[in-house]
């Protein structure tokens, strides 16, 4: 088993470090990606509400804007690279936080918040 964390926000790649302080005995390790920030944290850009659109429009499935969108396109894009073994089960935990979504303009997403 491998955890997988990506990070959303740019320029703090301490931040490793003040998780693993909170696993018990070190029993987790986690690798961090951090190239997925796409800006920074809470950084309005177009790709992440065409990703969020079409990931709704296929599965239904709301995401956020500032967590859980960056997460699925580092998914997709670790995927397309073959970064996981073949037969691997890949689990991508949503952290909700749907509630930013209120703060765009309306129209920018294809579907309720």
């Amino acid at each position: 088993q491998q955890v997988i964390a990506v990070s959303v926000t740019k320029g703090y790649d301490l931040i490793h470090e003040d998780v693993q302080q909170q696993i018990p005995d070190k029993l987790l390790a986690i690798q961090w990606l951090h190239a997925y920030h796409f800006g920074g944290y809470a950084k309005p850009k177009q790709l992440l509400f065409d990703t969020m659109n079409r990931v709704y429009k296929q599965y239904q499935l709301p995401l956020d804007w500032v967590y859980t969108v960056k997460a699925w396109l580092a998914v997709e894009d670790l995927a397309k690279q073959q970064f996981f073994p073949s037969g691997s089960n890949v689990v991508l935990v949503h952290t909700g936080g749907l509630q930013g979504n209120l703060s765009l303009p309306q129209g920018t997403l294809s579907f309720p918040c």
